[in-house]
C-alpha cells in the first residue's frame, strides 16, 4: 500500500530542515549534529555522499554531541508558536454534530489528521521544511497495529511477517497493550471509521485535489503517534519540530522535553491575558502559584517548549531523551515500533480482573498504607532520596532497574515492593520479583484452613473471585485481645516467606561449595553438619504456603497464554535466528516473547526451589 505524501518531492533533507528552524526562530546549541542511524562508518560515507539520503532515510536520525555538555545547558528552544497541534493547523475545525466524542485519544487522530492536511498542502504548508524531514516509508512505520493489515502487508511483502509477528506477541505486555488500544478507541478498526467519517473534511489543494487514500491518513497517524507531545492546555498534544529527533532511553537518558502547562486554555497565552480571572491581590489564577520574579519573567518572556542536559553527555555520545519514565519493552514496541531491550519498567503486569476481583472501595488506599508499612520494616527511606551513581563521567549510569523499587536492595528476594511509578500496580518485576501487592491479594484471598478447596490446584481466573480487592483491609481482634490489622498479617507473612527463602539460599550455597568437597568423606557426621539448613528448615503456616503456590499458578498460566508455550529458550532463539532478514516484525515480536518468558521462568525456578521445601507441609 502506499500513499500520497510527497509523491514527486526530494527525500528528507537535514539542510532544509536546519534552515527552516532557523528562520522560524528556533534555537539549537551550535554543538549539536544531526547523524544517521547506525556507527560512525555509516556517518563517514554520509558526508562523502556515497550513501543514498532514502537509504539514510530508512535508518533515522539521532542527535550526537560534538562536545562534552554538563547539566543545565540548554540543548534546544522551540517557540511554541512553531508547533503544529489542533490550534495552530490551518485545517478547520471538526464538525461539533459528529457521533465521535471528544477526548484525549480524539485528540490525536484530529492531530494526524491536520499533519495529513499540512501534508497536502506541501510546499504551501508553513511547515514543509520540518515535515518533509519526517520519515515517509515503511507506511505505518512498523507499528503492531498494522502488522494485520492486509492491504498494507501485501505492498511490503510481509503479510506472513506481520500476521505471525501479531501471534508471537499473544501474552506478552505488548499484546496486552494492543488489545488496551482496541479498548480505548484507538485500534485499526477506530483509526479507519475515524478516517471515513472525516476524510471529506480534508479540503483539496493545489497539489491534491482529490481525497487522500486511508494509507496516508494511517501514516500520519502513526507519526503523531510516535512523535507528538503534550505540551500544555491549550495546544494539548502538538509535534515539536526537532525535539523529535531526540531517541529514546528508558535507563540513561540525557535530556526531556519542558513546557509550561498553565497556559490560558483559550488563547495559549502564557502570559496574563484577557480571559484570566484574578484573585485579590490582581493575580491570574492560573499565576498564582508562582513568585513574584517569576510571574515577572513571564509577563516578558517567549513561551517555548525547552530541552536541557540532565545527565552529562560526553563527547561524541548520542543524546537520548526520556519518552516516559521506566518504559517497557511491550509498551515501546507498541507505541514506537522498537524494543530497547533495557530491561526497564515494570515488568510483567496483571490487571485487576485478571486475578478475579474488582475495584472498588478503599482498596487504593489501603494500598497505600500497605506500601508505606512495607518501606517503613525494609528500613525506611524518603522516596526521591536518589544518589547519583555516575562516576565513570561519560554521562551513563550503570542499569538501577533494581532501583525502581524502594529499600529493595535483595535482588534475589521472592518478594519486592511496590513500583515507584504506579504504586498499585500488581506486577512481577524485571528482577523475578512478586510485588507485595500480588502478594496481599493472594493472601487476602485464602479461605481458612480446613477448606480443600485452599490447598486443591485451582484455574488463575479463580483466583479472588469471591471478594473484592483488599475489601479485608480492615482491624481485625486477635487471640489475645491486641489490635492486629490485615496488613500486619500480610507482611508477617512475607517475612516469613523471606526468611526461609533466605536460609534455603544460605543452604544452597553450602552445598555448592563446602559440600562438594566433603562428599568424599565418608564421615557422616561432618556430612550432617554440611547439610544442617536443609534438614531443619522453619515451619511455615498453611497460608503462607497457600500463597506460595497461588502464585506458581498465576506464574505458569501467564507462560501458558503466551504464543507456542511448548518451546524451550534453546528452542525459541534458533527459530529466531534463523529467520529470514526481511522478517523484521517476527524477530522484534519473538524476541519481546523470549525475554519475557526468560523472566517467568526464572522466577517459576525460584517458586519451585521453595515449594520443593515447605510445599509438602502439612497445612
Amino acid at each position: 500500500m502506499s500513499t500520497d505524501i510527497y509523491p514527486n518531492r526530494p527525500p528528507p533533507s537535514k539542510a532544509l530542515l536546519q534552515e527552516w528552524l532557523r528562520s522560524y526562530g528556533v534555537f539549537t546549541d551550535s554543538s549539536l549534529e544531526i547523524c544517521s542511524m547506525g556507527g560512525e562508518v555509516e556517518d563517514e560515507h554520509e558526508i562523502n555522499g556515497s550513501v543514498g539520503e532514502s537509504e539514510l532515510e530508512g535508518r533515522g536520525w539521532r542527535v550526537i554531541a560534538k562536545r562534552d555538555m554538563e547539566e543545565g545547558e540548554l540543548l534546544c528552544s522551540i517557540p511554541k508558536t512553531v508547533l503544529l497541534s489542533i490550534k495552530s493547523s490551518s485545517l478547520p475545525a471538526l464538525p461539533s454534530s459528529s457521533s465521535h466524542k471528544h477526548d484525549q485519544h480524539t485528540s490525536l487522530l484530529h492531530l494526524a489528521l491536520c499533519v495529513l492536511h499540512d501534508f497536502r498542502l506541501e510546499t504551501e504548508s508553513r511547515w514543509y521544511g520540518y515535515l518533509q524531514s519526517l520519515p515517509r516509508h515503511p507506511v505505518g512505520l512498523g507499528l503492531p497495529i498494522f502488522w494485520g493489515m492486509e492491504e498494507m502487508c501485501d505492498s511490503l511483502g510481509q503479510k506472513r511477517d506481520g500476521e505471525q509477528g501479531l501471534r508471537w506477541l499473544e501474552g506478552t505486555e505488548a499484546g496486552r497493550d494492543l488489545e488496551r488500544k482496541d479498548r480505548e478507541g484507538m485500534g485499526l478498526t477506530a483509526l479507519t471509521a475515524f478516517y471515513k467519517t472525516f476524510s471529506s473534511h480534508l479540503p483539496p489543494t493545489s497539489s491534491h485535489p482529490d481525497p487522500s487514500p486511508l494509507s496516508s491518513f494511517l501514516h500520519a497517524y502513526s507519526l503523531v503517534s510516535t512523535r507528538a507531545f503534550l505540551i500544555d492546555l491549550y495546544h494539548t498534544v502538538a509535534l515539536t519540530p526537532f525535539s523529535d529527533l531526540f531517541n529514546h532511553s528508558s535507563t540513561t537518558p540525557n535530556t526531556s522535553l519542558l513546557s509550561d502547562d498553565f497556559v490560558c486554555h483559550v488563547c495559549g497565552s502564557l502570559a496574563t491575558c484577557p480571559h484570566d480571572v484574578m484573585n485579590n491581590d490582581g493575580v491570574s489564577w492560573r499565576l498564582s502559584h508562582l513568585g513574584d520574579w517569576e510571574r515577572r519573567k513571564v509577563e516578558n518572556e517567549v513561551d517555548s517548549v525547552d530541552m536541557r542536559v540532565e545527565r552529562r553527555v560526553a563527547d561524541g555520545h548520542e543524546i537520548w531523551n526520556s519518552y516516559g519514565e521506566g518504559m517497557g519493552d511491550g509498551r515501546l514496541l507498541v507505541e514506537w515500533g522498537f524494543i530497547s531491550e533495557e530491561f526497564a519498567g515494570d515488568g510483567l503486569v496483571w490487571d485487576v480482573d485478571e486475578m478475579g476481583r474488582r475495584e472498588g472501595g478503599d482498596w487504593e488506599e489501603e494500598l497505600d498504607g500497605l506500601g508505606k508499612e512495607w518501606k517503613s520494616r525494609k528500613g525506611g527511606g524518603n522516596d526521591g532520596d536518589e544518589v547519583d551513581d555516575d562516576d565513570d563521567g561519560d554521562g551513563d549510569k550503570d542499569n538501577d532497574n533494581d532501583n525502581d523499587y524502594d529499600n529493595d536492595n535483595d535482588n534475589e528476594a521472592l518478594l519486592c515492593g511496590q513500583s515507584k511509578s504506579e504504586s498499585h500496580l500488581l506486577n512481577l518485576d524485571q528482577l523475578g520479583r512478586i510485588s507485595i501487592n500480588i502478594y496481599a491479594s493472594l493472601w487476602l484471598d485464602q479461605t481458612p484452613k480446613g477448606d480443600e478447596s485452599s490447598t486443591s490446584s485451582t484455574a488463575t481466573n479463580e483466583i479472588g473471585s469471591q471478594h473484592n480487592l483488599y475489601a479485608s483491609l480492615t482491624p481485625e481482634q486477635d487471640d489475645d485481645g491486641t489490635v492486629k490489622t490485615k496488613i500486619d498479617g500480610i507482611l508477617d507473612s512475607a517475612e516469613e516467606l523471606e526468611e526461609s527463602w533466605q536460609r534455603l539460599q544460605a543452604a544452597s550455597l553450602l552445598c555448592t561449595t563446602d559440600d562438594k568437597v566433603e562428599m568424599k568423606n565418608t564421615d557422616s557426621s561432618a556430612r550432617q553438619t554440611d547439610s544442617l539448613p536443609l534438614a531443619s528448615p522453619l515451619t511455615m503456616t498453611g497460608k503462607t504456603v497457600r500463597v506460595a503456590r497461588r502464585i506458581r499458578e498465576l506464574l505458569t498460566a501467564r507462560m501458558k497464554k503466551m504464543y507456542r508455550p511448548d518451546l524451550s529458550q534453546e528452542e525459541l532463539f534458533i527459530l529466531r535466528d534463523n529467520l529470514n532478514p526481511g522478517d523484521r516484525y517476527r524477530r522484534l515480536a519473538m524476541t519481546l516473547s523470549i525475554n519475557e518468558r526468560g523472566l517467568l521462568i526464572s522466577a517459576l525456578s525460584k517458586w519451585d526451589e521453595w515449594l520443593d521445601v515447605y510445599g509438602t507441609q502439612r497445612l
